[in-house]
């Protein structure tokens, strides 16, 4: 398996707005606010962990700077600052490989700002980020960590414009089977960021320890 921390490269970079460009978007969703579980959502609920990762394709190499998502907001949560786990994983095949492609390994908690939109709409966003990415195939994993509301918690919007295989999710500590599985729709998700300049190369590593 070719790891992703042998393709990463995270690099000080020479960019100007000029540059700055939509990586990826999968951003629309169906007014339906059709949704899967994709959180760690800490409570009542018994604590229960199921992330979500989603395929996408990078033409050119360039520099994550932003992630964008969208949740259902039907009071369970509240808006603020949280936890999240973010993983990349270099895509071989139809859903991330199980026992290798780990988050609770190789993830790394980031901050996240959950912001009420309005329309029973959350959009979650990560800013601040450098992940220099070689141009390829990648699963990207942002799932944040959230106190549970009075009836559960709430759902990754599935986008409406599909690409590639279906996003895929793993449980820890609940009710489905071991392993990453198709979740069957795509879920929302835009990248942001800018054409790859690099200056010098850093390791995956290095990146991680800016957020410990």
């Amino acid at each position: 398996m070719k790891k992703v921390l042998l393709t990463i490269a995270i690099l000080a970079i020479s960019a100007s707005a000029s540059n700055a460009m939509v990586l990826w978007d999968q951003g629309s969703y169906y007014p339906e606010l059709h949704g899967f579980m994709d959180s760690y959502s800490i409570g009542p609920w018994g604590n229960v962990i199921v992330y979500a990762a989603h395929d996408i394709n990078l033409g050119i190499d360039a520099t994550i700077t932003s992630i964008t998502t969208y949740y259902t907001n039907t009071g369970q949560w509240n808006p603020g600052t949280y936890d999240a786990l973010l993983d990349i994983f270099v895509k071989t095949g139809p859903t991330p490989i199980t026992g290798t492609d780990d988050p609770l390994t190789t993830g790394q908690t980031i901050s996240v700002t959950l912001t009420d939109i309005g329309g029973g709409v959350f959009e979650l966003k990560a800013t601040g980020l450098s992940i220099s990415l070689t141009a390829g195939d990648y699963w990207v994993m942002l799932s944040p960590t959230v106190p549970d509301g009075p009836s559960f918690r709430e759902f990754h919007l599935i986008s409406t414009a599909p690409w590639g295989d279906p996003s895929a999710n793993i449980e820890f500590g609940g009710w489905l089977p071991p392993g990453w599985a198709s979740v069957g729709d795509d879920g929302t998700l835009i990248i942001e960021g800018d054409a790859a300049v690099p200056n010098e190369d850093t390791t995956w590593g290095q990146f991680k320890a800016i957020y410990r």
